[in-house]
């Protein structure tokens, strides 16, 4: 074909060449407390992939056998008071931008689950 083009192979160097040919199975170091490195142990140990650069803290996923993939977010929030009131329900401690990023992720057909942790 004479109109084809080779364009030339993206190169990195060794260290990105490495971290790109691990499994992330370990606890990214940019997690911020201990609420939330417990949350992405406990899900990478049953088998969830993790990423969490982001809003919600944590979209947690897997890769299926026919090629899909499942998953879902997560919030991690420290446990309310007891003095909290009750009628307000999973949202204690959410900010109003997280309501509504939640509100919209789950009118989407996501699942968004709100985890607290002292």
């Amino acid at each position: 074909m004479e109109n084809e083009v080779t364009l030339p192979q993206k190169t990195y160097s060794p260290l990105i060449e490495e971290y790109l040919s691990r499994k992330r199975k370990v606890i990214p170091r940019y997690l911020g407390n201990e609420r939330e490195k417990e949350t992405a142990r406990e899900h990478i140990k049953e088998g969830w992939k993790c990423l969490n650069k982001g809003f919600p803290d944590f979209l947690f996923y897997k890769e299926l056998l026919d090629g899909k993939v499942e998953g879902f977010f997560v919030e991690v929030k420290k446990t309310p008071f007891p003095n909290k009131n009750p009628k307000r329900g999973y949202d204690i401690n959410l900010t109003p931008a997280q309501k509504e990023y939640h509100r919209v992720l789950k009118g989407m057909g996501f699942e968004v689950k709100v985890i607290y942790k002292d």
